[in-house]
């Protein structure tokens, strides 16, 4: 089996069982990194597990997704960071509802249409 199936199978395993410390560890040797999303779970499961990486981690997050193919505008942006900073439950859910909200881009498109 090639190595990146092997350590990402490894990497979305502990994610399920909650083990933070492996989830970590395997995601450093997936070759090529992780995706934004597997990401985010790395960072919910961090957050739920109280990670004093979970800060530094989560502003490397909301970098990564500002400089990313995606297309994001200001208030996404602004929402995603009170999202990640919220302490509630259900970190991953309520960043992806976010980012998929039916209106996800008009505020850039209108942005670009005016005079």
């Amino acid at each position: 089996m090639p190595r990146r199936f092997n350590a990402y199978a490894q990497f979305r395993h502990s994610l399920q069982r909650g083990d933070l410390h492996l989830a970590w560890t395997t995601a450093l040797e997936i070759p090529g990194g992780l995706q934004l999303d597997d990401a985010l779970d790395l960072l919910a499961l961090a957050h739920a597990k109280g990670s004093p990486k979970y800060g530094r981690a989560a502003a490397l997050w909301v970098a990564r997704l500002i400089s990313g193919d995606r297309e994001v505008d200001l208030e996404e942006v602004a929402l995603v960071v009170e999202a990640l900073t919220d302490p509630a439950d259900e970190l991953a859910t309520r960043v992806r509802a976010v980012l998929h909200r039916p209106d996800h881009g008009e505020e850039a498109t209108r942005a670009a249409q005016a005079p």
